[in-house]
């Protein structure tokens, strides 16, 4: 019954953003169990629930760093030929990227 691209993407992509907010739920309302248990107020899980997204964004920043910071590492052991090869390239690349735009 679905006619539109739009529908049939919706219909793939809705789904999994209820998961990602009954995570959430179940991160949230755990953490607010352990802390009663411990004698803390419970709501100071919010304010910690609210940056746990942060912290998953910080975590893949690091990590395209990381791969970034191999890649290069690994490129400056090749001889300089090789450099100057990939470095025509990335040229080529950027041209062909520039002509698309």
């Amino acid at each position: 019954g679905i006619t539109v691209r739009t529908d049939e993407v919706a219909r793939r992509f809705v789904p999994g953003l209820y998961l990602v907010g009954l995570w959430y739920l179940l991160l949230t309302l755990t953490g607010m169990v352990a802390l009663a248990l411990n004698g803390v107020s419970p709501l100071w899980i919010l304010p910690a629930t609210l940056t746990v997204t942060r912290f998953g964004d910080l975590a893949v920043r690091w990590r395209a760093w990381f791969e970034h910071w191999q890649m290069v590492t690994r490129v400056r052991r090749w001889a300089a030929s090789d450099r100057e090869v990939l470095r025509e390239a990335a040229a080529v690349v950027r041209e062909t990227a520039a002509a698309l735009d």
